[in-house]
C-alpha cells in the first residue's frame, strides 16, 4: 500500500507519451555538410521537430516500430537462400532437416559465414534432456495459480478484458474450468483465436522528458490469457526442464540457478 501511494505521488505518474520528436528535414544543412539520414534518428545531427497531434504521433511511432521490428530482415535466417528455404513461419522441410541435424542440399549454406553454419549445427544437436513429462493442458488449478498472483496494476489486454475478471473467476470452479479449457484448446489443436492475433504497442520514454523517436521503449501487451498460457508452457515447464537438465547457458542468469539478474550487472567489466 505504501509503495502504491508513493508511486501515485510522483510527479511523472501516469504521464504517458505527450509528444514525439522526429528529425526536422525542412531545414537544410550548411553547404558541404550533412545531418545524416533522417530515417536513422540515432545518427541524426540536425534539428528536431516536435509532434503533439495524436494521429501524426501514431503514424510516426508506427513507422519507427516497423523499422525496429524488421531489423533482422537482412540476417541469414530471414533473407537469402536460407531465409527463402525456411519460409515465413519456418514450417518447411528445410526447417525439419535443420532440427534433425541433416546436411542441407541445394546450395542453401554455400554463402553462409562459418559462424552461421555452426549455429545450424547447434540447432541440429539434440540436447541431453532428462525424462520429464510436458503437457499442453492447463488445468483449473493452473488457471487459479496463474491469476492469483497477477497484478491488476501492471496487466491488461488489447481487448479490454479486465484482469480483475479473471481473478474473480478463480473463485468459481465452473468458470475456472471453462477458462482453462479455452486456454488449452489453441495450444493443443494448433490455432490462434482472433483475440490472440492482436497486440498493443505501448510507447514509453527511456529517459524522463526525452521524446526523441529513437529513445522510446516498446512494450507489447498481449491478451492476458494468451500471455499466461505461454508462460505456463515456456516459463514454467520448458525453462524448468532446461534447469533440471543443466543445459542453461552460463550467460543466462536466473534466481533458480543461484545467478540472479543483479549479479549480471556486477559481472560486467567497467570501462
Amino acid at each position: 500500500m505504501h509503495r502504491t501511494i508513493g508511486a501515485i505521488l510522483k510527479d511523472d505518474h501516469g504521464q504517458g507519451l505527450l509528444q514525439v520528436e522526429v528529425p526536422d528535414t525542412t531545414k537544410p544543412p550548411p553547404p558541404g555538410e550533412t545531418y545524416g539520414d533522417p530515417r536513422d534518428p540515432k545518427l541524426w545531427r540536425g534539428q528536431w521537430r516536435s509532434i503533439t497531434d495524436p494521429e501524426e504521433m501514431a503514424k510516426e511511432v508506427a513507422k519507427s516500430n516497423i523499422r525496429s521490428y524488421n531489423q533482422a530482415h537482412n540476417t541469414p535466417f530471414a533473407s537469402g537462400p536460407l531465409g527463402k528455404a525456411l519460409g515465413q513461419y519456418a514450417m518447411t522441410d528445410i526447417a525439419d532437416q535443420i532440427l534433425a541435424g541433416e546436411n542441407l542440399q541445394g546450395g542453401v549454406t554455400e554463402e553462409l559465414m562459418e559462424e552461421t553454419k555452426r549455429m545450424l549445427k547447434v540447432l541440429g544437436t539434440k540436447p541431453a534432456l532428462i525424462t520429464k513429462e510436458l503437457t499442453s493442458e492447463i488445468t483449473p488449478k493452473d488457471f487459479c495459480s496463474m491469476y492469483r498472483v497477477v497484478s491488476e496494476n501492471t496487466s491488461s489486454s488489447p481487448s479490454e478484458r479486465h484482469v480483475g475478471t479473471y481473478k474473480a473467476d478463480t473463485k468459481s470452479p465452473n468458470l475456472s474450468q471453462m477458462y482453462a479449457d479455452m486456454m488449452s484448446l489453441p495450444i493443443r489443436e494448433g490455432f490462434a483465436p482472433s483475440r490472440w492475433q492482436v497486440v498493443l504497442d505501448v510507447m514509453l520514454p527511456k529517459e524522463r522528458n526525452n521524446w526523441k523517436i529513437h529513445r522510446l521503449r516498446i512494450i507489447q501487451l498481449y491478451e492476458s490469457d494468451e500471455n499466461q498460457a505461454w508462460r505456463h508452457i515456456f516459463a514454467r515447464q520448458m525453462v524448468f526442464l532446461m534447469e533440471d537438465s543443466n543445459i542453461v547457458p552460463e550467460m543466462q542468469f536466473s534466481q533458480n540457478l543461484s545467478r540472479c539478474a543483479t549479479v549480471a550487472s556486477f559481472s560486467c567489466p567497467s570501462t
